[in-house]
């Protein structure tokens, strides 16, 4: 082990580098440190993917960012660019977006990553629609809450899994239904008022794709955002086609 300082970072001409005031501690640095989440890196290597910070200097390309601007990042740390977990961090342009006004920076890093995941798979990939159904499972963690807010907020009628504990919260922030995550799925759809979803999201990866694919809709879709405790799964393929529903995967590592 070598303990020293890195040089600060020298900015290409569609980077901008930014005096890093608070990054967030993301639960993904350990799944690219530990080699679990491959990706390319060099190293030295700086971990770190979500930082709120003030612009320094724009690299000759750049436009709509100027010295002084508060900006946030949420992608970094992946596919070959270094972390933020530093004084000093050089950030593409294009992964690179300003502080709102009377914004707390504080707040805003720590809850840009699930937030931004929860609004991407939402409008993004399901490209949800009023009046639909949505099931998100571990609805109570950090991502769980952004995604049943949101949701309530777009108008879909939203089933959340959690412990019991969590259901006074939950129905606060907008679940019209709240299920015992410790007990079977199907059959407390059934007993449901929701008894099946367009879309159904699951934050712990302790769901089976074989349930979640069950409780869908014809037509309908899931989104896997987390890695579940077994590589493979089974479930019925014939029902799957012939239901045309969909599986779809996301890491907001891949997003820009």
């Amino acid at each position: 082990m070598i303990i020293g300082d890195l040089p600060k970072p020298q900015i290409a001409e569609d980077e901008v580098l930014i005096k890093v005031n608070a990054v967030s501690v993301n639960h993904v640095d350990t799944f690219v440190r530990s080699g679990s989440f491959e990706t390319d890196t060099s190293f030295p290597f700086v971990i770190g993917r979500d930082a709120v910070g003030e612009v320094v200097e724009t690299g000759a390309n750049v436009t709509g960012f100027s010295e002084g601007n508060w900006v946030w990042t949420n992608s970094m740390g992946y596919q070959g660019r270094q972390g933020v977990t530093s004084e000093f961090a050089a950030i593409p342009a294009d992964r690179l977006f300003h502080v709102p006004e009377n914004v707390d920076p504080i707040q805003l890093v720590a809850s840009i990553h699930s937030s931004a995941t929860a609004a991407i798979v939402l409008k993004n990939i399901f490209k949800v629609q009023s009046g639909s159904a949505i099931l998100i499972e571990g609805a109570a963690g950090h991502v769980g809450t952004k995604f049943v807010q949101m949701a309530h907020i777009l108008g879909l009628k939203v089933v959340t899994t959690s412990q019991r504990k969590d259901f006074d919260l939950l129905d606060r922030l907008g679940s019209d239904d709240c299920l015992d995550y410790t007990k079977s799925l199907s059959k407390q759809l059934e007993k449901s008022t929701i008894s099946q979803v367009d879309y159904a999201v699951d934050t712990s990866g302790k769901v089976s794709l074989a349930d979640n694919l069950r409780a869908l809709k014809l037509g309908g879709q899931v989104c896997l955002i987390t890695a579940p405790k077994l590589e493979k799964a089974t479930f019925n393929v014939r029902k799957f086609y012939t239901q045309s529903k969909t599986i779809h995967g996301f890491v907001i590592s891949n997003a820009s």
